[in-house]
Order: structure tokens, then C-alpha cells, then sequence
């Protein structure tokens, strides 16, 4: 059997997705130096700029593979002041 290709995250990929999106990550507001697959590959998600949005890093480590939706609702238990104290301890 074989295994389907899997697209790679390219730099320049990830480059036009934070241009889209401003260099904002979509979950904190923060500056976003990744892109983070909405619907995660390890749940079926692919390589596409429709699937992909701007993350800092602290988000999207957290997010793992978690659906998009499912994460937002955990983010929304904090405000945003109780996620950025977080991510500040996180880069510690």
C-alpha cells in the first residue's frame, strides 16, 4: 500500500500565510512567526494556505494537533491578559 505524499510547510509558504495575516497570530493577537494548520494533519488536515493561519509560537505549540474549534474554546476560558502571562512563562 502506498502512503499518500504529504505537502511541506515551505518557508515560503508560511511566509504568504503571515502576510495574510498581518504577523498577528490569529489566537493571542501577538506577533505570529509560524503557520498553524486550522484542522490538524494528524486529524486529516492538509498543507493548503486555506488550512493554514498565523501563530506565535507559544499558541501553536499549545494547540497541538487539537481541532480549531476545540481550541478556541479552551483559549476563551482565559482573557487575554491570563494567556499572555502564560505564554511569558512559557519562553522562560
Amino acid at each position: 500500500r502506498r502512503e499518500k505524499e504529504r505537502k511541506k510547510l515551505t518557508s515560503q509558504l508560511t511566509e504568504e500565510v503571515l502576510k495574510r495575516d498581518r504577523y498577528a497570530c490569529h489566537y493571542c493577537d501577538e506577533e505570529a512567526k509560524t503557520a498553524d494548520h486550522k484542522q490538524p494533519i494528524a486529524r486529516g488536515g492538509r498543507t493548503e494556505i486555506e488550512n493554514l493561519i498565523s501563530s506565535c509560537h507559544f499558541c501553536n505549540n499549545i494547540k497541538g494537533n487539537i481541532e480549531y474549534e476545540d481550541f478556541l474554546k479552551i483559549k476563551f476560558l482565559f482573557t487575554n491578559k491570563e494567556w499572555l502571562e502564560m505564554a511569558e512563562k512559557y519562553k522562560k
